[in-house]
C-alpha cells in the first residue's frame, strides 16, 4: 500500500508538472495571437508590472526594464499600421521550478502592408522568457529576442508607422460562432480608441451571395472612422466562414448569422452593448429587418437599396409568376437530390443571359465578375438555395418592427415598390424613408461619394436614438 501511495502521488505530481508546462506555453502563445489582433488589453495582462526587455541583439539597443503599459505603448505605435502581422513561435522549452519558470522557443514574425514596392517584411529568431505564477496566473518578466535574420521589405516598419497616422480606423481578424459553426470576419475601430472606453457597434450583412471584403468593408470602415466599432463579417457557407454547401444562399441561417454577430460584439470590453445596431444593403436588409425585429439585443437598423422579400416583388424579380414557380420547383428537386444523394447542384451566382442563375442579368453580371476574376468572390450557387430563398418573405418582420429604422431607398434602387411597402407596414412611429431620387443601385456599394453620404446618414440616425 505504501508503494502505491509513493506512485500515485508521483503521478499527481507529474500531473501537475505537464499542466503547469501547458499553462505556460498557452500564456506565451496568447502573448503573440493577442498581438497580432492588437488586443491590447489582454497583451497588458501578459506581462508583470514590470518586465526586463531586450531586442539589443536586433535594434542595438540596451535592454531596459519598462512597464506593461510601456512596452503596449511602444508596439501599439507600429503594429497597427500593418495591414496583417503573423507571429508563429514552435519548439519550446520549458524549465519550471515552483513558481518560477524559463521558456525557450522559435519564432518567425512575418508583416504585411499594401504598398507599390515590396508588401512582406518578415523577422526570423528565437526568444527567452522569464514568468513568474501569481494568483494563479503565469506573467512574463523577461522577454529577450535573439535575431537570426531578416528578409523582405526592411522599410515596411517605417511604412507602417506613417501609414498608422494617416489611419482613421483599426482592423483585426476575427473569429465567432453560429449555428455551431466559425464566421470570419474584419473587426473595425476607431484609429483612436481608448482602452476602457465602449463604443456603439453595427454588424453588417450584404447583398444576396456577398463577401465582406465588398460593400460591407466599405461602411465598416466609415463607421469606425465616426467612432464605431464595425464587424464585416462572412455569413456561414461563404468566403473564410466555414459551412456547407459552400456558397448555399440561406435567409434564415443569414438572420441567425446576424444575431450572433451582435451578441460577439456585446462581449466584447470596447463595446456599448446597449448600444448595438443593424446595418444591411440589399438582400441583407430583408434579412436584417427580421434579426432586429426578433432580438432585443438591437436599438435601431438602418437598411440601404434594400431588396425586401414578399410574393409580389419576387414576380416582378423573376419576371412572371410562371418563371418564379420554375424556379421553385427546381430548387426543390436540387434540395431533395442533395438530401437523398448529398449530390450538390450548382450553377452560376451571376450570368449575363441565363435566367437559371442566383441573380440573372447583365446588370450584376458586369458588377460581380470583376470580384470573381480577383479571386475574392466566388460565381458559384447551389440550386437548392432557391428552394430556401423564395420561401423566405421579410413582410411580417417589417410589420413586428419595433425599434426606430432609417430606410434609405431610391427609385434607381432594386423594387423601389417593395421597398414602399415594406417600410408602410412597419407600425413604428419613429421611423424615416430618405427617398434619394436617381441614385443608382450599385452606387451604393462602391461610389465613394455616396458610401460617405450614406455612412453619415447612418451615423446621424443611430446617434439620435442613442441621445
Amino acid at each position: 500500500m505504501k508503494n502505491l501511495m509513493i506512485v500515485l502521488t508521483s503521478l499527481f505530481v507529474m500531473t501537475l508538472s505537464g499542466q503547469e508546462m501547458r499553462n505556460i506555453q498557452e500564456t506565451i502563445s496568447t502573448l503573440f495571437v493577442a498581438t497580432d489582433n492588437n488586443n491590447w488589453q489582454e497583451v497588458e495582462g501578459i506581462f508583470a508590472s514590470k518586465v526586463l526587455l531586450d531586442y539589443s541583439s536586433m535594434t542595438g539597443i540596451e535592454a531596459s526594464r519598462v512597464t506593461a503599459k510601456e512596452i503596449v505603448k511602444s508596439w501599439k505605435h507600429i503594429l497597427p499600421g500593418f495591414d496583417h502581422t503573423h507571429h508563429q513561435i514552435g519548439n519550446f522549452i520549458i524549465e519550471q521550478k515552483g513558481n518560477t519558470a524559463k521558456a525557450f522557443c522559435y519564432g518567425t514574425a512575418t508583416h504585411y502592408l499594401e504598398n507599390e514596392a515590396e508588401n512582406l517584411w518578415t523577422v526570423v529568431g528565437s526568444y527567452d522568457f522569464d514568468l513568474i505564477k501569481e494568483k494563479e496566473e503565469w506573467l512574463i518578466t523577461k522577454m529577450t529576442f535573439n535575431f537570426k535574420y531578416q528578409t523582405g521589405n526592411i522599410k515596411l516598419p517605417q511604412l507602417a508607422s506613417k501609414t498608422l497616422t494617416s489611419k482613421k480606423y483599426i482592423m483585426k481578424k476575427v473569429t465567432f460562432q453560429s449555428g455551431g459553426l466559425d464566421l470570419v470576419g474584419d473587426l473595425y475601430l476607431p484609429a483612436n480608441y481608448e482602452e476602457g472606453k465602449q463604443y456603439p457597434a453595427v454588424p453588417i450583412l450584404g447583398p444576396m451571395t456577398y463577401a465582406k471584403e465588398q460593400a460591407p468593408t466599405e461602411y465598416a470602415k466609415r463607421f469606425a472612422e465616426r467612432g464605431y466599432v464595425a464587424l464585416a463579417f462572412d455569413p456561414r457557407f461563404r468566403g473564410e466562414s466555414a459551412g456547407v454547401p459552400r456558397e448555399l444562399e440561406d435567409p434564415i441561417a443569414k438572420v441567425e448569422d446576424a444575431k450572433a454577430a451582435a451578441k460577439y460584439l456585446a462581449a466584447l470590453p470596447m463595446v456599448n452593448d446597449a448600444q448595438i445596431v443593424g446595418f444591411a444593403l440589399c438582400q441583407g436588409s430583408s434579412e436584417m429587418l427580421r434579426a432586429v425585429s426578433e432580438d432585443d439585443i438591437f436599438k435601431g437598423l438602418v437598411t440601404v437599396a434594400g431588396h425586401y422579400r414578399d410574393r409580389e416583388g419576387d414576380i416582378q424579380w423573376m419576371g412572371t409568376e410562371e418563371a418564379l414557380e420554375e424556379r421553385i420547383a427546381a430548387g426543390k428537386v436540387a434540395l431533395n437530390t442533395f438530401k437523398q444523394t448529398g449530390k450538390v447542384i450548382n450553377v452560376p451566382a451571376v450570368d449575363s443571359t441565363r435566367m437559371d442563375v442566383g441573380m440573372p442579368g447583365k446588370f450584376v453580371w458586369d458588377w460581380y465578375h470583376t470580384w470573381s476574376d480577383k479571386g475574392i468572390w466566388t460565381n458559384n450557387y447551389p440550386k437548392m438555395s432557391d428552394a430556401l430563398l423564395f420561401e423566405y418573405e421579410s413582410l411580417t418582420a417589417a410589420q413586428k418592427l419595433d425599434k426606430p429604422y432609417l430606410m434609405i431607398h431610391s427609385d434607381n434602387s432594386f423594387l423601389p415598390d417593395a421597398a414602399k411597402r415594406q417600410f408602410e407596414a412597419v407600425p413604428i412611429t419613429k421611423k424615416k424613408l430618405q427617398w434619394e431620387g436617381e441614385t443608382g443601385h450599385l452606387q451604393y456599394y462602391d461610389d465613394p461619394e455616396v458610401l460617405d453620404r450614406t455612412a453619415n446618414q447612418a451615423i446621424a440616425w443611430y446617434n439620435a436614438i442613442f441621445e
